[in-house]
């Protein structure tokens, strides 16, 4: 329990400890541990982009938002999809 409050994933400990991921899933709940959410919030989707546009690495972000720097580049990389239309001929010229 200590490891997973300490910040560690539940595939950390399982390869830690030797055990199955799905062992450590069903250890925390029994323990009453609240898991950590699974992927981040519209709010810390904002502050990561904000960072991002001050220059801040991946790694410097997923510090301060607590998610791994993987996440926080898929999550930019599909919310920056979603919400930027792009357009279907890229040209600096208006289609005539």
């Amino acid at each position: 329990m200590a490891d997973y409050k300490a910040g560690m994933r539940a595939t950390q400990i399982a390869r830690k400890y030797r055990i199955n991921e799905s062992t450590v899933h069903h250890r925390l709940k029994h323990a009453g541990v609240e898991k950590r959410p699974n992927s981040m919030s519209e709010e810390q989707i904002d502050v990561a982009r904000a960072l991002r546009a001050d220059g801040l690495s991946y790694d410097r972000i997923s510090e301060r938002v607590g998610f791994s720097s993987t996440t926080v580049r898929n999550m930019l990389k599909r919310d920056r999809t979603q919400t930027v239309p792009q357009p279907l001929f890229p040209s600096s010229r208006p289609l005539r």
